[in-house]
């Protein structure tokens, strides 16, 4: 007859999975068990049996995963301890083995995680990099002391010196002290207020005077992202203009 799960509870292996003691029974009536499943064996002819925990090793200790149990007829011989023993021996490879099954899985379930988010690093990456290829900034990470953390591959041009000799300097190990103090001193008030700092700026960079807008934003306590754009179109336009401002004004005034 089918066994609920209640009935399995109730039985032989119902005590020995939470006594993880094995139990060897010879007959219904030795009343090791409670009535009801002591019935339902003498009812299902049931003979000798015996019924061993499944047992996994494991950080936490011995963990009971379920029984194996051995039944003969009740005209078949009766179970001894050696039998109980040779039983207790093949569950203990089992369970090492179905110990080994699990932990397969989980190596290869967790093989599965590590390259889907290798995948998607690789992929946030590949985003990253056609973002910052396609930025005209200059966007630098530095450190309270003013020290390059990280430089993006974004307008190498406008750097005021290689990336390579960047790396790792300071503000003050490249700059001129004056430029030096100004930048840090924009990097100080934004980590004290952990706002925004804007800033304007100009730097010669191969010759040549250019403008940049500049922003610093705290991305800690004590690190900053820089980022920088090139205004110098902007400046000469302006500048332009008011030199053109300023000989109308001349004009108008000098004319009778």
């Amino acid at each position: 007859l089918p066994m609920t799960y209640d009935e399995l509870e109730m039985g032989i292996s119902g005590m020995v999975f939470k006594s993880g003691q094995p139990v060897l029974s010879a007959n219904p009536d030795d009343q090791i068990e409670p009535e009801a499943t002591r019935e339902r064996r003498r009812r299902q002819k049931t003979g000798p049996l015996i019924v061993v925990p499944l047992a996994v090793k494991d950080a936490h200790g011995t963990q009971i995963i379920g029984t194996v149990t051995a039944i003969n007829r009740p005209d078949q011989r009766s179970f001894t301890q050696h039998d109980v023993d040779v039983l207790m021996a093949l569950a203990t490879h089992a369970a090492t083995a179905i110990e080994n099954v699990r932990l397969f899985e989980d190596a290869q379930q967790e093989i599965a995680e590590r390259k889907r988010a290798e995948d998607a690093l690789r992929s946030s990456e590949a985003e990253l990099r056609a973002l910052f290829n396609g930025m005209p900034d200059v966007v630098i990470m530095l450190d309270r002391d003013g020290r390059y953390l990280k430089i993006a591959p974004t307008s190498p041009e406008l750097l005021y010196k290689p990336e390579d000799e960047l790396r790792g300097k300071s503000l003050h190990e490249t700059f001129p002290q004056e430029q030096a103090d100004f930048f840090l001193d924009h990097i100080h008030q934004s980590l004290a207020t952990q706002q925004l700092v804007t800033l304007e700026y100009s730097l010669n960079i191969g010759g040549t005077e250019l403008w940049f807008d500049g922003r610093i934003a705290p991305m800690s306590k004590n690190t900053v992202v820089f980022v920088a754009r090139d205004i110098t179109e902007r400046k000469q336009a302006e500048e332009a203009l008011r030199e053109s401002e300023k000989r109308y004004r001349t004009i108008v005034e000098t004319s009778p």
